[in-house]
């Protein structure tokens, strides 16, 4: 059987823009995301640059309500949430609260790509397995 599926949305946060225009302005440029270590001090290791995202300030994006619940995020969780709430809002879809909203869980689906950093395992996997025990996983 064979299944439609249609990209509604698309967020980025990245070492070459913050949303997914700016990054792919960035890349048909030629432009590299590399840059001066600017997160810590690097000077005694041999490698003084590397390919940071910047200018990342995802809890100013979130809607007031959802900022006490997502202040402790690590940075790569700010990031997710950040990608993510372009995505849903390309899509033009009601921001959810209190995992409440009009959107039926069995009709949408995410593809998160992401790189390095620690896994954020508990504000990761909640809502992995909220949807799992709802019937939409």
């Amino acid at each position: 059987m064979q299944r439609r599926v249609v990209i509604t949305g698309m967020g980025a946060v990245t070492p070459l823009g913050n949303d997914v225009e700016t990054m792919w302005r960035q890349l048909l440029a030629g432009r590299s995301g590399m840059d001066a270590i600017s997160l810590f001090d690097a000077g005694t290791f041999p490698t003084q640059f590397a390919a940071e995202v910047k200018n990342c300030d995802f809890l100013a994006e979130l809607p007031p309500e959802l900022r006490e619940e997502h202040r402790h995020a690590a940075r790569n969780s700010g990031f997710v949430i950040a990608a993510a709430l372009q995505a849903w809002r390309q899509a033009n879809l009601p921001v959810p609260l209190n995992g409440q909203g009009p959107l039926d869980p069995t009709r949408v689906g995410i593809y998160l790509g992401a790189g390095e950093g620690p896994l954020d395992w508990d504000n990761f996997i909640a809502p992995v397995v909220g949807g799992w025990q709802n019937g939409s996983g």
